[in-house]
C-alpha cells in the first residue's frame, strides 16, 4: 500500500521515493518534464525497486503536488526494464514514449521503443515503433533527449526522433530516425 510520495531535487537528479508497507522502496528517476496547459507538468521517468527491473512511470504534477501517478506495465514479462522518456497531452489523452530493455545483459540487449496512449489513467493502446538498425532485426534505439525527441507537429501528429545503434556496446555513431504517428497510434509511412 502506498503511504507517501516525496519529490526532491532538480530534473536531472530528481527522485521520488514511494514508501510501501511490506516491500522495498521504489525509486523514481525523472527523464523529462513537459509543461501542461493548466500550469502543471507531466514528468516521464522510471521506477526501480532495489535498482533493478525498472518500470515506466508518468507523474502529473501541479506545483509540488502529484495529481496522478501512472505506472505502465511491461509488454513482456521477460523484459528487464523500461523508462518513459517523454510524455504529451492531446485533448483528454496522455501519450508516453518508452525505451524498453529486452535483457539486462549488455551483449544480448536490445532497446525497443513503444508509444502508449493513456486515457483516464489507464493504458488503452501500445504500439512498438518500427525502428531497426539497417540490415538487422535488432538494435538499440534511443529517443533524442529534449523537446525534439517526442513532440506534436502542426497537424497534431506525434513525432518520435532519435538514433538507432547496432548493439548496446557502443562504438557506432548511430543512425537517425523519425517516426510519425496519428493520435490513434497509427504509424505513418
Amino acid at each position: 500500500m502506498l503511504v507517501g510520495l516525496a519529490i526532491a531535487g532538480s530534473l536531472g537528479a530528481q527522485h521520488a521515493v514511494a514508501e510501501q508497507d511490506d516491500e522495498a522502496e521504489a525509486v523514481f528517476t525523472a527523464s523529462r518534464q513537459t509543461p501542461l496547459a493548466d500550469g502543471g507538468v507531466c514528468v516521464a521517468g522510471g521506477e526501480a525497486i532495489d535498482g533493478v527491473d525498472s518500470r515506466a512511470v508518468l507523474l502529473v504534477k501541479k506545483g509540488a503536488a502529484v495529481r496522478q501517478r501512472i505506472k505502465l506495465p511491461l509488454p513482456d514479462p521477460d523484459y528487464s526494464g523500461a523508462s518513459a522518456v517523454g510524455c504529451l497531452q492531446l485533448g483528454s489523452a496522455w501519450y508516453a514514449v518508452e525505451e524498453l530493455d529486452t535483457s539486462s545483459f549488455v551483449s544480448d540487449k536490445q532497446v525497443l521503443l513503444f508509444v502508449d496512449r493513456i486515457e483516464r489513467g489507464r493504458l488503452v493502446k501500445r504500439v512498438m515503433l518500427p525502428v531497426r538498425y539497417a540490415g538487422q532485426n535488432s538494435g538499440v534505439a534511443r529517443v533524442e533527449r529534449g523537446k525534439a525527441g517526442f513532440a506534436l507537429d502542426a497537424a497534431g501528429r506525434l513525432l518520435v526522433s532519435g538514433k538507432v545503434y547496432p548493439d548496446a556496446l557502443g562504438g557506432s555513431q548511430g543512425k537517425p530516425f523519425v517516426v510519425r504517428l496519428t493520435p490513434d497510434l497509427t504509424v505513418l509511412k
